[in-house]
């Protein structure tokens, strides 16, 4: 795998890992808003453990699953927490 930085036109950029043209392993995503997702990556796709980030403070930690929320806690910019275990809220 080698680390590259690609940069898009809409303003969005990656950093980390690549294979054989994919997001492959560890890498930071950001959007212009201030999102930005770091973590692991499989074929382009958030998956394994990895946060994501808002500008309002609120943020996902936890697994990611074929570029979903898996098993993990999502906190809210107010601070309440929301648990999520298989891809769903519990």
């Amino acid at each position: 795998m080698t680390e590259k930085r690609i940069y898009f036109d809409d303003g969005t950029f990656y950093v980390g890992e690549v294979k054989d043209g994919k997001y492959d392993g560890r890498g930071t995503y950001t959007w212009p808003s201030g999102e930005k997702y770091d973590g692991e990556y499989k074929d382009s796709k958030r998956h394994g453990i990895g946060i994501m980030s808002n500008p309002d403070g609120s943020k996902y930690e936890g697994e990611w699953k074929e570029d979903n929320p898996w098993t993990g806690t999502r906190t809210n910019a107010d601070g309440s927490k929301i648990e999520y275990k298989d891809g769903k809220e519990i």
